[in-house]
This record gives C-alpha cells, structure tokens and sequence, in this order.
C-alpha cells in the first residue's frame, strides 16, 4: 500500500468529502510507535524505511526488503536482511553497481523491453512491490516496481557471492502511461503481470478514483506483459484497489488482493465463464501476498477504516495500526487467521512472508521489520 506520498494535495478534500459517508469513523490521528521493544509475540527488527514488500532469496538465508522513501519521490534502495543474525546489506543502489552489471551483461542478454530508456536514477529510486523468482532465461531474478524518475518495472539478476546476494540491473519494462502500479509477479513464461491499483493522477480525477475506492468501486484490473505481445489487460480482472499479487506454479491461476474492496480474487486463465473468477471476502484491507512453504497464501492486510489507514502514511514514525494476517487454502479460498495483532512493534503491516517457523512482516509507513511464530 502508498498512497500518501503519491498524493499529498487531495488528502484533505478526501477527508471531507468521506466525512459524510460515515467513514470517518477513525479514533483520530494514528498512534505512533516511540519504541523498538517486543509487544504481544512481535519482535521489531527496526533501522529500515518503509520496508513495504519482501521476498526471500539464497534458499531461505536472506531477506530482500523493498525500502520505498519517506516522502515517495525518490532516495529508495534494496537492502537485504540475513535471517540468522540480522546482519544487513545494501543491494541497490551502491558504488559496485555498474562493474556487477558489466560482468552480467559479458554472459547473459539484457531482459526487458527493448524501448526500455537504460538504468534507473538511482537519486531518485523509489522501489514499491517485488517478486523473486526465475527471469526470462532461467536464471534467478528479482522484478521491482519503480515510481522514481519514472513508472517501470526494474529486472535484476540476483547473484550469490560466497553467502551474500547481490544485484545486476538486466533492463526494465516501462508501465503504460495513466497505471499506478502497485505489486508485480513473475510469470512462468518468462513474462511478469502487475496490479493496476488505481489511474495515476492527481486532481479532479485523482480525488474521484479515490472517491470509488472508499465506495468499493472498481478502479483498476491486472496488466500482463511479454516480450512478443508487449501489455495487455485480464480479462475480469477489475476490483476495486488492486494491491498484492501471486501465480500458480504453472502459471494457470493469479491471485490478486482487493484493497479497498476487501476480499482475495482468484483468476483461471484457462477457463471461461462463470467459473474463471471467484473470490473471498476478507476481514482486512488485503496488501501483498506470499506462498508458504504449504503452497497457503498468506495475505496481510491492515484493519480499521480508510482514513486510519491512509492517515498512517506519510506521518513521520511507525503507526500502530491493528493488522491480521490470513492463510489461504488456494483451492477452496478458505482463508483462517494466523495473526491478528494491535499493531504495536509491527508497524502498519503490507506483507507477511514465511521463513522457517516465523512470519516476517513488512510495513508500508515504518522504520521496522518485524518477526512472530507461525502457527498455521
């Protein structure tokens, strides 16, 4: 989830005009976490910016979080987290950059589209939602949405380098004009889908999405890319805030979060009909999706009203706002609590990833990771 430091101007009218709707119902200004001490099971893991979504990578050893930058307009990096003993490394942007990617590029073809205009500006970097998995090629990959400088999706190799990961930019695929890109997910063809969350824009036009948002109205739908047929949309993919993203192994299923219309959507590319799309109410504002090692989804999302919600990005500190996270059966939608949390030590949660018998939990709007027992 971000959506403060895209729109800093229209907060107020939206405000306003909710008021009437009765979703005003909030219990004022967020709480702001003043410490990094344990609180009901979590563990805070602080000293990160807005760690809003992660993937795990070097069998389970590492954590990639993406640190998007306070204010939205750029300064974001990748860092990764040892799992063992919280030992944190910077993996883009850093001064080693560009002799990694020439060593890349001696042996493998850049990935991406070809009018992809060269590397990121790494001062304005400013990473969202990511995905690891396998690139075009078969080699291990990480997609990053990118809002700095420019709306892209940004394609790295990952590297291992006796112990510790590294990236190589390999090109970037640039996200058609009017789409706020929220997460991304690589497909097992060699091609990568997102989730349109809403129009970009600000304005007039930017306070009405945001107006059929608080409604639960439709605003966006999920985009597929490939390097022979370039973007298209999925079809009966439209929902209302689309979010997080995952794919089946083979590819034959996406599952994606309604944010605002609160519920997990399940899509089946080969089917037609009334049975392509089915979907589950949830409790929450569903952010991001991760698989377990149990092929669960797990689905984190924040609880309360919009306005809390929104209220919490962009305030300067760690809101302490109320957050569960699902498990997810993927072929009966049959989702049970795992978590379930006021939000003091985690932050305003976006995703919760397995790793070993602990959930790690991303935020959106905090300087912390965080970390409880799993028990599904």
């Amino acid at each position: 989830m971000w959506l403060r430091g895209r729109w800093p101007n229209t907060l107020a009218a939206i405000g306003l005009l909710l008021l009437p709707l009765g979703l005003a119902s909030c219990r004022g200004d967020p709480e702001l976490i003043a410490d990094c001490e344990p609180h009901g099971g979590v563990t805070p893991i602080c000293g990160f910016s807005n760690p809003e979504d992660l993937a795990l990578v070097s069998d389970g050893a590492w954590l990639i979080a993406s640190q998007r930058p306070p204010t939205g307009k750029g300064g974001g990096s990748l860092t990764a987290l040892r799992v063992s003993d919280e030992k944190r490394q910077l993996l883009y942007p850093t001064d080693s950059s560009d002799v990694a990617d020439r060593v890349v590029h001696h042996y493998a073809e850049g990935w991406g589209d070809a009018n992809c205009p060269g590397k990121p500006d790494s001062e304005l970097f400013a990473p969202h939602g990511i995905d690891f998995g396998t690139g075009d090629s078969g080699r291990p990959s990480l997609a990053v949405i990118n809002h700095g400088g420019r709306e892209a999706v940004e394609l790295f190799a990952v590297r291992d380098a006796d112990g510790t990961p590294g990236l190589s930019w390999l090109g970037c695929v640039p996200i058609p004009q009017g789409v706020m890109a929220n997460d991304v997910v690589l497909l097992p063809d060699g091609g990568l889908a997102i989730t349109n969350m809403m129009p970009s824009g600000s304005g007039l036009a930017g306070l009405m999405t945001r107006m059929k948002l608080s409604l639960g109205v439709d605003t966006g739908s999920i985009l597929t890319w490939d390097l022979n047929d370039g973007w298209s949309e999925i079809a009966d993919s439209a929902g209302s805030g689309p979010n997080g993203i995952e794919v089946s192994r083979d590819g034959s299923e996406i599952y994606f979060t309604e944010w605002a219309g609160q519920r997990l959507v399940k899509l089946r590319l080969l089917e037609t009909g009334s049975g392509r799309r089915q979907s589950v109410d949830l409790p929450h504002h569903p952010d991001n999706l991760t698989w377990t090692r149990d092929r669960l989804l797990l689905v984190a999302g924040q609880e309360g009203s919009l306005l809390e919600i929104i209220a919490c990005d962009g305030e300067g500190g760690s809101c302490a706002v109320p957050l569960s996270v699902l498990a997810v059966d993927p072929s009966t939608l049959e989702a049970t609590v795992v978590l379930q949390h006021a939000g003091q030590a985690a932050g305003a949660a976006s995703v919760a990833l397995q790793v070993g018998d602990q959930i790690y939990l991303g935020s959106f709007s905090s300087d912390r990771i965080a970390r409880v027992a799993y028990r599904p």
